[in-house]
């Protein structure tokens, strides 16, 4: 792992034997006849390093911990988490329309989740194909440059040797939640923890080097950027562009700019919501949740950060999640204690304001399981425990090393075993498992069904098909044209999932009381495909969507006169 290699010789920190050995490989290097290195000499410099690198012990810590987390990584793929889930495919779906000239400002049919994660998936298709082989990958990528800006923070925090080794190391195989995450395209979510780390470096590059006004332009269109792509980052933003105004003349002096570039990278945003009447603004609160509701709910999803709960499954967990939160803030209380006179409050300014925040969404109120919401803080967390590391003997950097990373990746293996033992139930999650969905695609191809009606798998029936399947989804309708094709067919047939909802026996129900006979009926994994010789749209039938029933379907029969 390039990190790995990179942060554990760092040039100003080796010791003089490592000197020594490079200058002796130096040494042995031919020329050419004009002084120049060869091929063979740059052969030879190449395994000088890595002779070099081979004699540090931490070297060989880095590299199990790069192997560990390809590991987790392919255990999560290769499993029942594997398959790509409702938003993956989505993302699918967007990224195949950017690709035909369709290009949207946002995530399918929803007024947030900026698209430029969407255009590094639409240019991944087009170099290798719309699979989810390429798909994956995306994501994959993303966090593997978090990983290296998570170096390159904690360089510009830590003189630690040690400290800066291990927060790529950490960012890599810890904790569970994001090691399943930095797997799945979600849309918006791995651009996002490459712009919270590189939001973090910016601010230290102005203050510590007093850059000039392009470090300063440059964190304004992060910034801006990321408000686009996900308000989850704008408590980084503030917390490090507030830090570095009050700690750097140069920055203040350069505000306007960071104002300007902060507009210019937000146009996107700004643009649609001008002409759309601040949609992106009117997302609201559910009656009966309030600022305490959604506080609790953040508190309680920290056990995710700290590795020590399973992501959907709060009560599986290694400590009460009261006594989780008390101890990763504690980590935070002696993390800043240790950096605080280099960096001050930024640390536990971007924890803190993001806890400030947090209750403002809504939808991590309802799902503190969800490890997502908080992947934008895993820089910052990644750093905070390295710097946890006390002062230790001369030479024992690597006992330590290996000793906490051995922690931490065996509380990654604890929380995957717990995913994937919820993804082996017979109705999961569907954001964890989609038991059967490949069965379902290969079932309607084969019966030649070529228009569906779903309530939360179209996308995936769409993209898994490799688009032969047009799968309406009234429990989240993404496509309009897929909507309005499924309305218009003679003949209905339904998937719709075996969960909560209830939807299949709702249709069976219906069908039966209203004499409306059932031409089809199969289950299949935790789906049930159930056909009719007639058109049947899901609000006649009774079915329901999260929140309530669905709404009228335009033109249709049971739309309000």
């Amino acid at each position: 792992m390039r990190v790995a290699e990179v942060a554990i010789v760092p040039t100003e920190q080796r010791s003089a034997d490592a000197r020594g050995a490079e200058l002796a490989g130096r040494a042995m290097v031919p020329t050419t006849d004009d002084g120049g290195r060869g091929g063979s000499g740059r052969m030879a410099a190449l395994r000088s390093r890595l002779v070099t690198w081979a004699g540090d012990p931490l070297f060989w810590v880095g590299l199990a911990a790069a192997v560990f987390g390809v590991a987790a990584r392919a255990w999560v793929i290769d499993g029942p988490m594997g398959i790509p889930d409702l938003d993956a495919a989505t993302v699918a779906t967007q990224a195949n329309q950017f690709l035909d000239g369709r290009l949207g400002v946002f995530f399918l049919n929803q007024p947030y989740g900026g698209t430029p994660e969407v255009a590094l998936v639409a240019g991944a298709f087009a170099i290798g194909g719309s699979n989810v082989f390429m798909l994956k990958l995306v994501p994959l990528v993303l966090h593997v440059v978090a990983v290296v800006l998570c170096w390159r923070v904690a360089r510009r925090i830590t003189e630690d040797r040690l400290a800066r080794f291990l927060a790529p190391c950490f960012a890599w195989v810890f904790p569970a939640g994001m090691v399943w995450n930095s797997t799945k395209e979600r849309g918006f979510y791995g651009i996002a923890i490459v712009l919270a780390a590189l939001t973090m470096l910016l601010a230290l590059r102005i203050d510590q080097e007093d850059a000039g006004p392009v470090d300063v332009m440059a964190l304004g269109l992060v910034a801006g950027v990321g408000w686009w792509t996900t308000p989850l980052l704008a408590p980084v933003a503030l917390a490090a562009g507030g830090w570095v105004i009050a700690r750097s003349k140069p920055a203040r002096r350069r505000l306007p700019i960071l104002i300007g570039s902060t507009v210019v990278g937000a146009a996107p945003w700004l643009a649609w919501n001008v002409t759309n009447r601040w949609e992106s603004l009117t997302g609201g609160r559910l009656k009966g949740l309030d600022w305490l509701d959604g506080a609790s709910a953040w508190l309680r999803s920290l056990g995710l950060l700290s590795g020590t709960a399973t992501p959907w499954d709060l009560d599986r967990n290694l400590l009460p999640w009261w006594l989780g939160a008390a101890l990763l803030g504690l980590a935070l209380a002696v993390a800043w204690r240790r950096t605080r006179h280099a960096v001050g409050w930024f640390l536990p300014g971007i924890v803190i304001v993001s806890g400030l925040t947090a209750p403002l969404n809504l939808v991590l109120a309802l799902s503190p399981g969800a490890p997502r919401y908080l992947y934008p803080l895993v820089p910052t967390l990644a750093v905070v425990i390295a710097v946890l590391v006390p002062h230790r003997r001369r030479g024992g950097d690597a006992l330590w090393a290996v000793g906490v990373v051995a922690l931490l990746a065996s509380t990654t293996v604890w929380g995957l075993q717990g995913m994937e033992s919820l993804a082996k139930y017979d109705v999961p999650n569907s954001f964890i498992a989609s038991p059967g969905i490949e069965r379902v695609v290969r079932y309607l191809e084969k019966r030649g069904h070529t228009v569906v009606t779903t309530d939360t798998a179209g996308m995936q029936i769409h993209f898994l098909s490799g688009g032969k399947i047009i799968a309406s989804s009234f429990g989240a309708p993404r496509v309009v044209e897929f909507e309005q094709l499924a309305l218009a067919v003679p003949e209905t047939t339904f998937v719709l999932e075996d969960g909560g909802l209830k939807n299949a026996k709702r249709l069976q129900g219906w069908a039966y009381f209203s004499g409306t006979p059932i031409a089809e009926e199969v289950h299949i994994g935790s789906y049930w495909v159930i056909s009719f010789d007639q058109r049947v749209t899901p609000r006649e039938a009774g079915l329901v969507v999260y929140g309530g029933r669905p709404p009228p379907e335009a033109g249709g029969d049971d739309a309000p006169q």
